[in-house]
């Protein structure tokens, strides 16, 4: 007996012990029996000798259907069972465990108690959770890779076509007087052939396959300089306020593709709110731990959080799940493109921030961009905009080796440049370059030159013919920034690069430029007599 009686202290002090919940209950399931980890876990003192207590009303209510139905099924089949669900704690907060119920049975085999353990799975939950976003974060990753791809290559060979159509375009309305019926319906070719420039670049900033000219921003000075444009943007009944928060943090990305961003974001939450609202910018920094480095894919490090908040109409997950699709858009037909936040996602990923999304149906939503801070902004070589310096009317004299591997498009290069004065030498890919050169090498006097080409591409190229003449001139021409020049290698006066599609008068300035700049009248090759610019 004495025994007995120790055997039973000992199995209630270790019961008392354990870091779950040990229950019992009749045969019916009321539960007349907690340990004291169960008790102190629910913030209960004393839950009495042989009282029915009402566990059901600690379990979260978004689980009790599922619980009550999964111990009304273990009663009737007398079988063991498992379940989990959140269990309410002392002070008011959820834990995830997972309830083990046995059946006791007498001789005749019927259940005359049950027993069972609750064990608490939260950190399990957090985990597989954590591997979800993770799958979740991969799989999405991976589709817009895909679409990227897509949407580079389509935007690759639009370019292409679009040089022929703007660089003709320009040509034939030189041909025509200012009030010609003619010059008007070039206009027109003009002007859609503009418009499909700028859907091309978008597609080009979703895909990552964009020029970028970064350099060292303040953030928050970048933010107040345009906030009167971005605030030109939304309507009168939309309320515009900034909370800039991050005076001293600095990032490296390219300005004008962070106003774009700002640009997109604003527009987009301005038309979520079409009966008015409020719109909010705010920045901030922010250092990114571990799990939220799973969650957002970015490595542990201190980061820039520009956050555009509205209080519109909001999304659903299924709308969430595809705002950063290229061409998918909740607008009305003929209201948008469906490019906009396609361009905000391939800048941000292309700059090597990443962005989150919060939405909530009837309340709004807030895009929040991590961007990583950098150091102090640096002098940097201010990079040269053909488009700013003009348009060049008057001819010049010029040999020009124009390398391009797409016939159509050479062409069409060759007679731009041509109509303009320059002797142009063609070739169809680096290696047949390489053999014009040999032979005509100081003839030359700048080098137009896709990037990429087969046989030979156009850095190869170039640096091949640099081992002979170290200052040749060369524009490099591509639809890509991948494959484009380095910094490094646009620093120096002799290089320049265009990305497709450009116009005629921009690949002409570009070349003049350079010429100009490098004197080649008085360079000691001397190989030309006079050059006309």
């Amino acid at each position: 007996m004495v025994y007995r009686i120790e055997k039973q202290e000992v199995c209630r002090e270790l019961i008392d012990s354990l870091r779950h919940i040990v229950w019992s209950a009749e045969a019916n399931g009321a539960v007349d029996f907690i340990s004291e980890w169960g008790l102190a876990y629910a913030g209960i003192s004393d839950a009495g000798e042989g009282v029915d207590w009402q566990w059901l009303e600690y379990v979260h209510e978004e689980d009790r259907i599922r619980v009550t139905k999964a111990w009304r099924q273990a009663l009737d089949t007398g079988k063991e069972h498992k379940v989990d669900f959140r269990l309410r704690r002392y002070d008011g907060l959820y834990r995830w465990f997972e309830s083990h119920a046995v059946p006791k049975r007498n001789e005749s085999g019927s259940v005359v108690r049950w027993h069972g353990t609750c064990t608490d799975i939260q950190e399990l939950k957090d985990a597989l959770e954590e591997q979800r976003l993770l799958e979740e974060q991969v799989r999405q990753s991976q589709k817009m890779e895909a679409l990227g791809r897509l949407a580079g290559g389509v935007a690759h060979d639009f370019n292409n076509l679009l040089m022929i159509i703007n660089s003709y375009s320009s040509m034939l309305a030189e041909e025509f007087d200012a009030d010609s019926p003619m010059r008007r319906k070039v206009a027109a070719i003009q002007e859609a052939g503009t418009r499909a420039t700028m859907l091309t670049r978008q597609l080009l900033a979703f895909s990552r396959k964009q020029v970028f000219k970064r350099q060292v921003v303040a953030v928050d000075e970048l933010v107040q300089q345009r906030r009167d444009m971005l605030g030109r943007l939304i309507r009168e009944d939309i309320a515009f306020t900034t909370q800039l928060d991050s005076a001293n943090a600095h990032i490296q990305i390219d300005p004008s593709q962070l106003e774009q961003v700002l640009m997109n974001l604003v527009v987009n939450a301005s038309d979520a709110m079409p009966g008015g609202g409020r719109l909010t910018i705010c920045t901030e920094c922010r250092e990114v731990d571990g799990r939220q480095r799973g969650k957002l894919a970015l490595e542990r490090g201190s980061y820039v959080v520009v956050s555009v908040s509205d209080t519109g109409v909001g999304m659903d997950e299924a709308t969430k799940d595809r705002i950063f699709e290229p061409f998918f858009t909740t607008k009305a037909a003929g209201k948008g493109t469906g490019l906009g936040l396609a361009t905000v996602y391939g800048i941000v990923e292309q700059s090597g921030g990443a962005l989150a999304v919060e939405s909530t149906l009837g309340v709004g939503t807030t895009f929040r961009i991590y961007l990583p801070q950098s150091g102090k902004p640096t002098d940097r070589v201010p990079a040269l905009n053909p488009e700013a310096i003009g348009e060049p009317r008057k001819p010049f004299k010029a040999t020009v080796l124009l390398v391009e591997d797409e016939e159509s498009l050479r062409r069409c290069l060759a007679d731009a440049l041509s109509s303009l004065g320059c002797y142009v030498i063609q070739a169809r890919d680096g290696t047949e370059a390489i053999e014009i050169a040999s032979r005509q090498l100081l003839l030359i006097d700048c080098v137009v030159t896709d990037m990429v080409m087969p046989r030979s591409g156009g850095r190869e190229l170039v640096d091949k013919l640099r081992r002979m003449r170290p200052l040749l001139p060369v524009v490099f021409i591509s639809g890509y920034s991948d494959v484009g020049p380095t910094d490094e290698e646009l620093q120096g006066s002799e290089t320049r690069f265009l990305q497709k599609p450009f116009s005629p008068q921009m690949l002409l300035t570009a070349v003049k430029e350079m010429l100009a700049r490098l004197r080649l009248v008085h360079s000691p090759i001397g190989h030309r007599a006079a050059l006309t610019i």
